[in-house]
């Protein structure tokens, strides 16, 4: 548990690449590695709706997605606002409407199940954790990975003409 006066972020940890593809029009993505500074003295909303304290512009995020809140107990606490894809925390999935306490380090999935066009979030209470070399390099080839399967994926299902792809994926 976090002390009281503990501040609380949101780290940006990946997102569907590339952004243009799975964003609404006109709005901007948050780079990877953006930090979101949670409020204590607030309902820290995620989504992608207007008047959202933590704007995630992506399709697979509902408009208002998920709250986070610091509780009178003195614990960050995580809830699902009934999000149609849902929201998962290490890995297992929140019941709407129902409280989660938040650790140091917990892994947030805002979106699809799959994790394809999902949103990843790490809650720390260090504005800019450090990773090791070897979590950078595998955050490295993960997003490669992702980048390549999204961008084939979407050329070959919106494309009305045949596609070569160099290398042939």
């Amino acid at each position: 548990m976090m002390p009281a006066n503990a501040t609380a972020y949101l780290i940006l940890v990946s997102a569907p690449l590339p952004p243009g593809i799975l964003l609404p029009a006109n709005l901007p993505a948050p780079p990877v590695g953006h930090t979101f500074p949670l409020l204590i003295a607030a309902k820290n909303i995620l989504g992608r709706g207007a008047g959202t304290l933590i704007l995630l512009p992506w399709l697979h995020v509902s408009r208002r997605h998920a709250a986070i809140e610091f509780s009178v107990l003195g614990s960050w606490e995580i809830e699902d606002l009934q999000s149609r894809n849902g929201t998962f925390v290490n890995g297992q999935r929140l019941s709407p409407q129902t409280l989660t306490e938040l650790h140091e380090g917990d892994r947030i999935l805002v979106g699809s199940p799959s994790g394809i066009g999902s949103v990843e979030l790490l809650f720390t209470s260090q504005p800019t954790p450090q990773l090791t070399p070897k979590e950078e390099h595998d955050a490295e080839l993960e997003m490669n990975e992702f980048r390549n399967e999204s961008v084939t994926e979407f050329f070959r299902s919106n494309s009305p003409h045949e596609v070569t792809f160099y290398p042939p994926p």
